[in-house]
């Protein structure tokens, strides 16, 4: 199969992760794979075999981007597109206008964001949604419902020995406004409080965003004030593998939740919008049907975050023991291949349904 994942930009993120990892696993599963997207970062995890083609989306030059496609669908021979993100998607479900290919898209977030117009969702012939309450809650369930699926992004579980350091939180996520705000609580909130019980607390940011050089002068004042580095901001990392193996605790959400449970390690679930808890056994399936978010949970703040961490590092043992379990369950219900052989099948339905109606 000859397969377009179609993309707006290629840095740090949940949904430019799974699609990296989507296009390595359908390269390995023999099918011939082309990425258009923007050049970025993540084009150096890319499988040689997987196709690269740059190209910059933005809405002045959407015509511009349609014609781009056509030509490359043209070129290659497509036989399915795969389309990701607002303004891939639009520019995909115009091109199914023009070409008689099948256009499947992927909701990373929200509908109202991914799937904007009603023309879009009309268009697509399959969407795919990464969890039940992103689709059960879409304000186009209905119009949608008979097309949609939910299949969930696929992860590698890692079976390296952890270096745990002690004590270390480390917090993935794009340091933008909105979730840079959780970000400040901790580090000059919840971090002082921490330290005067376990003062070899050490807490990583991995992430980049329009707010990062803020973090980092809070960061270093809070170093300074302290007279040691207990704050440590890295940015962007192409590979967050080895930071969750030497972390206690990953905070996070989404895709960034699997990953460090893939890697063994424990996980608060937490963004901006809700706090949740530490992912057990006993919590496991509810956060695995939302995509690791907290559902219906009020945002963070500093006390409840403290009482969760504290808890945490009082509970060491038993949650790391946990943490052991729920990878074994990663790996089966997030297993990076049989995730790609779902969607490969979904392709092949999208494909037949569109020879039939022809």
């Amino acid at each position: 199969m000859r397969i377009l994942l179609v993309l707006k930009r290629f840095e740090f993120g949940g949904a430019e992760n799974h699609v990296c990892d989507l296009a390595n696993a359908l390269s390995e599963l023999n099918h011939d794979v082309f990425l258009v997207t923007a050049n970025g970062r993540q084009v150096s995890r890319l499988n040689l075999n997987v196709k690269f083609i740059p190209c910059r989306f933005r809405d002045i030059i959407l015509p511009f981007n349609v014609i781009q496609l056509y030509w490359i669908v043209k070129k290659y021979n497509i036989d399915i597109i795969h389309a990701h993100q607002r303004l891939s998607i639009l520019a995909s479900c115009i091109l199914r206008k023009f070409v008689d290919i099948p256009v499947v898209v992927t909701v990373h977030g929200r509908t109202r964001l991914d799937l904007k117009s009603k023309f879009t969702q009309s268009t697509s012939d399959k969407i795919i949604f990464v969890s039940n309450h992103v689709l059960n809650v879409s304000a186009c369930y209905h119009e949608i419902k008979e097309k949609s699926t939910v299949i969930p992004n696929g992860v590698e579980v890692i079976s390296l020995v952890k270096g745990e350091r002690p004590y270390s939180i480390t917090y993935v996520s794009r340091i933008d406004r909105n979730h840079s705000k959780v970000i400040l609580v901790i580090i000059q909130k919840v971090i002082p409080m921490l330290i005067k019980k376990f003062p070899d607390i050490t807490f990583n940011l991995i992430g980049e965003g329009n707010c990062l050089n803020l973090i980092r002068k809070e960061s270093l004042r809070i170093n300074n004030e302290y007279g040691k580095e207990i704050c440590k901001v890295f940015g962007y990392q192409t590979d967050v593998k080895e930071f969750f193996l030497n972390s206690s605790l990953i905070l996070g959400v989404g895709r960034v939740s699997l990953e460090a449970l893939a890697c063994g390690v424990p996980v608060l679930s937490i963004n901006q919008k809700r706090l949740g808890s530490i992912i057990s056994t006993a919590n496991y399936a509810d956060y695995k049907e939302n995509n690791f978010v907290a559902i219906g949970n009020e945002p963070p703040n500093a006390d409840e975050i403290y009482t969760i961490l504290n808890d945490f590092f009082n509970e060491k043992e038993k949650y790391c023991t946990e943490a052991k379990e729920i990878q074994g369950l990663v790996k089966h219900d997030f297993s990076l291949k049989n995730i790609a052989c779902q969607i490969v099948n979904l392709y092949a339905e999208a494909i037949n349904y569109n020879r039939k109606s022809s």
